[in-house]
Order: C-alpha cells, then sequence, then structure tokens
C-alpha cells in the first residue's frame, strides 16, 4: 500500500507544477556553481549540499501541500491504514532530494569540474552528507505543513527559522548560557555536518553525524505519522 501511495503523491506533485521552481533551481544552483574549473572536491560537495537542504524544506513543504485539503480528505478516507499515506508523503518528499543529491553528486564528476576523480573518502561524504540533509531538509517540511499547523504563514515562519537555525547551529550554541544547552539536541545538526564534509580525510565523524541526523529525521517523521493517525479531521 505505500508504494501505490508513493506513486500517487508523485504523480500529483508533478501535475501541480509545484515541483519546477525549487528543483529547476537547485539544478540552476549546481551548474552556477561549476561553471568554471577546476573545482575543489569537498568545498564544492558542501555548497550543494546545504543548497540542497534548504531545497528539501522546499520540496517537501509544496509536496505536502500539492494535494488538496479535498482530495486528501478523500484520499485518507479511503485509506485503511491511514499511517501508511502519512508515511509516504515523507517517503515522497525524500524520493525527489535523493534524486537531486544524485544530479548534485554525479555532474561535476561527469563533466570532469574537479582537478581529479573524488577518492573513496570523498565519495562516501558526499554521498552521506547530501543524502542526510535531504532526509533532514524533508523531516523538518513535515511538522509545519497545513495539517499540522493551520495557519500557512505560521508554518512557513517556523520552517524558515527551524532550518536556519541548523544552519547557524555551532554558533548558536555558543551564545546560550549554559542552563539552556540542551536546546542542542532540538536544533537540526547541519552545520556540525557541513563543517565535517569540509575535512573528508576521515569518513567516521561524517558518518557519526550522519547516523544522529537520520535518527534526529527518524523521530520528526515518527511523531508526525503519530500524531497525524490520532487525528480524527481529514480535512486539512
Amino acid at each position: 500500500m505505500i508504494l501505490p501511495n508513493i506513486t500517487y503523491l508523485l504523480r500529483t506533485y508533478l501535475r501541480s507544477n509545484a515541483y519546477f521552481v525549487p528543483c529547476i533551481l537547485y539544478v540552476f544552483i549546481t551548474m552556477l556553481l561549476y561553471s568554471y574549473k577546476p573545482n575543489p572536491i569537498a568545498d564544492s560537495y558542501s555548497i550543494t549540499a546545504i543548497f540542497l537542504f534548504f531545497i528539501s524544506c522546499w520540496v517537501g513543504r509544496s509536496l505536502y501541500h500539492a494535494e488538496s485539503p479535498d482530495q486528501r480528505a478523500v484520499t485518507l478516507t479511503h485509506s485503511p491504514n491511514r499511517w501508511k499515506y502519512y508515511l509516504s508523503e515523507w517517503l515522497s518528499a525524500i524520493t525527489v532530494t535523493f534524486i537531486l543529491a544524485v544530479i548534485a553528486i554525479l555532474y561535476p564528476v561527469v563533466t570532469v569540474m574537479f582537478q581529479g576523480y573524488p577518492n573513496v573518502n570523498e565519495w562516501v561524504t558526499a554521498i552521506s552528507g547530501h543524502f542526510t540533509l535531504g532526509i533532514l531538509g524533508s523531516s523538518l517540511a513535515l511538522l509545519t505543513q497545513r495539517s499540522m499547523i493551520p495557519q500557512l504563514n505560521y508554518g512557513l515562519n517556523l520552517l524558515v527559522l527551524w532550518s536556519i537555525t541548523g544552519v547557524l547551529h555551532t554558533q548558536f550554541i555558543a551564545i546560550l548560557p549554559d542552563s539552556v544547552q540542551f536546546i542542542s539536541w532540538v536544533l537540526p545538526p547541519v552545520l556540525p555536518l557541513i563543517q565535517q564534509m569540509l575535512t573528508p580525510d576521515s569518513i567516521w565523524p561524517v558518518l557519526g553525524l550522519g547516523l544522529y541526523s537520520i535518527i534526529y529525521a527518524v523521530i520528526l517523521g515518527s511523531c508526525y505519522v503519530y500524531l497525524s493517525s490520532k487525528k480524527r479531521d481529514v480535512t486539512l
């Protein structure tokens, strides 16, 4: 049931044309970044990864809103397991960001824009960094969409602030008093992951932060699926 839901949601997203601006913008940014050569591998991949984080927030929000409230209500009414539909929303957004991640990773290699081919550490760092940040951005968009926060402006503002605090993670934590340092566990670990991508000498710090980020994203996704499944109202 999950795969048909994903197919349906992706088709709805493509028909809405909401995908066009964020996806084309990301491809354009990637091509613009590699408009000259040679490019440093680690620096270039860290830039496309952090842009992918923001684009994945955008893609997630636009995909979750691609289906009209009335059609969404009909779909949920005919879904025997509503939790599968909510999980499919998240997986659909991740699918789109994964495609963008593959483009960002392979484009400079295929077009020979680097000083040389990435080594094993650089491949692992690029793949884990892009895919992890794509999942993370899609997860932030889950809890700020219309079905969770009916006021669209409030949801959008929260998503923007949430994503920015992730990018300013280390600097933001540094100015907080010791009594509220626990907030660091609430912020998405975007900046620490990007900082590790810039030094791909060892893959273990990136993989460790990537695992932490995936756990963070799964917690958000699980909260969304659980809370949404408990709601009786399916009109949003």
